[in-house]
């Protein structure tokens, strides 16, 4: 497939050429190429007048709306830099990101007077979704957001003017790519209310996409409940975290074209996919590496080398130079590579949680659990779980009894709600190795 020129206003060209195509469906509207091009124009003056100018970064609440659609590509034409604001996050989260990146906030049309523009070329900053106080902003490039979806094409061919639903949330990576390689593939994005697993099996059934991306929790309510709807897809892809290999087999056995993908908000979404006639005998697998893509393993960490590969941390130079080293990134992931050059990831080197699709720091979970009265140690940690490929477990001791529930409803005022722990217990004392480590093994079994 021919894609257009990698720059700001690459849509312009794609408004002209798919003019009457719809690009933007929604349960209120429909607007064609050239109707949303006509937005974004209108949007870009109203910008520039508000002096947003060109390398400023411009927070964006990324609402599941075709406004922020529009936003963007505004804040693109103008040579802006994009920051999507997850507005799951407590607002004390919000706000250190906007100051952190000092970017110039759009809340309600209504533009916010910090600025700080960037000094390198620069098209999005994405914090990542296991973020928390160590200011962890991805910086993208249009080459590197590009790229990803030319290296998905080579790989699988995909299809002019198809249906795209954006089933993840745009201020994931997952998410945003999903609207980037449907415009650039002249299809057509059909955006649900929200992307909860109700909406997104209404919207299977209601628009009948060629193309969707899911996490392991959504996939298996649609294999429920849309398994027919799902059989005239073109690709389902299926990650975000670790996937079920039965519900794959599931899929694949009721002629679904299930794809397995791995990759992060670093490698500007999948870097390897498990195609459907290689599950068969790889079904643990990650796959193999996307076209352009290089995959090694040093010390049991996977190494990725690819166009689509993000160029640094924002405001974070050490960390930088930390993970990227001579164009490879050094991802934190465990894994190996077979014989026939299929992946397999068996963990993370550090302890990050991975539900539902959401990356979790479980420190910013025990230091919230431990500014509560009486609670005097805490450990969260993730327990396997078919629905949400890891669920979120705490312990804690406590110098009283402290009910769960009290614990629980605490943390809602300062956390978002998937970050609340699923199941929560009590017990004497935190259980130790001979080198003073904690024993998660132990603390696993409490769950199991």
């Amino acid at each position: 497939m021919k894609f257009p020129k990698i720059y700001n206003d690459w849509f312009s060209e794609y408004a002209d050429l798919y003019s009457d195509q719809k690009a933007v469906v929604t349960e209120s509207i429909e607007l064609t190429y050239q109707q949303l091009s006509n937005l974004i124009d209108e949007r870009a003056k109203t910008l520039t007048e508000e002096s947003i100018n060109q390398y400023d970064i411009v927070g964006l609440f990324a609402e599941h709306t075709y406004q922020f659609i529009v936003d963007f590509l505004a804040v693109w034409k103008i040579s802006g830099v994009v920051l999507p604001i997850n507005t799951k996050l407590a607002n004390d989260e919000i706000d250190r990101q906007i100051k952190f990146t000092g970017c110039k906030l759009i809340d309600d049309f209504k533009i916010g007077k910090n600025s700080s523009p960037i000094t390198k070329p620069a098209a999005l900053i994405m914090f990542t979704s296991g973020s928390t106080g160590d200011n962890k902003a991805v910086v993208h490039t249009f080459n590197s957001l590009f790229a990803s979806t030319i290296s998905i094409d080579n790989e699988i061919h995909l299809e002019k003017n198809k249906k795209w639903l954006a089933s993840l949330p745009f201020y994931r990576i997952g998410g945003f790519q999903i609207i980037i390689r449907s415009l650039l593939t002249g299809g057509t994005l059909y955006i649900p209310q929200n992307v909860s697993t109700e909406k997104i099996i209404d919207g299977v059934n209601r628009y009948k996409p060629d193309y969707i991306s899911l996490v392991n929790a959504t996939y298996r309510s649609l294999l429920q409940t849309s398994i027919n709807e799902l059989k005239n897809t073109k690709a389902i892809f299926i990650g975000g975290g670790p996937v079920d290999s039965s519900l794959l087999k599931e899929g694949l056995s009721n002629g679904l074209p299930v794809y397995k993908v791995y990759g992060s908000t670093e490698t500007g979404s999948m870097i390897s996919i498990l195609k459907p006639e290689d599950a068969v005998m790889k079904i643990d697998s990650a796959g193999k590496s996307l076209p352009g893509v290089k995959l090694k393993i040093e010390h049991d960490e996977i190494l990725i080398s690819s166009d689509s590969l993000f160029s640094g941390y924002y405001k974070n130079d050490s960390l930088t130079k930390e993970k990227l080293i001579k164009g490879w990134y050094k991802t934190g992931d465990v894994g190996v590579i077979d014989n026939d050059g299929f992946l397999f990831i068996k963990g993370r080197k550090d302890n990050i949680i991975i539900s539902g699709g959401e990356k979790i720091d479980p420190n910013e979970i025990e230091s919230a659990i431990k500014k509560i009265d009486y609670i005097k140690e805490a450990v969260v940690l993730g327990i396997p779980d078919e629905k949400w490929g890891q669920k979120i477990c705490a312990v804690f001791v406590g110098s009283t009894k402290i009910d769960v529930s009290e614990i629980q409803e605490k943390l809602k005022e300062i956390l978002p709600s998937y970050k609340i722990p699923k199941m929560i217990k009590q017990i004497e004392k935190i259980p130790v190795d001979e080198m003073g480590k904690i024993n998660l093994i132990e603390l696993q079994s409490l769950f199991n």
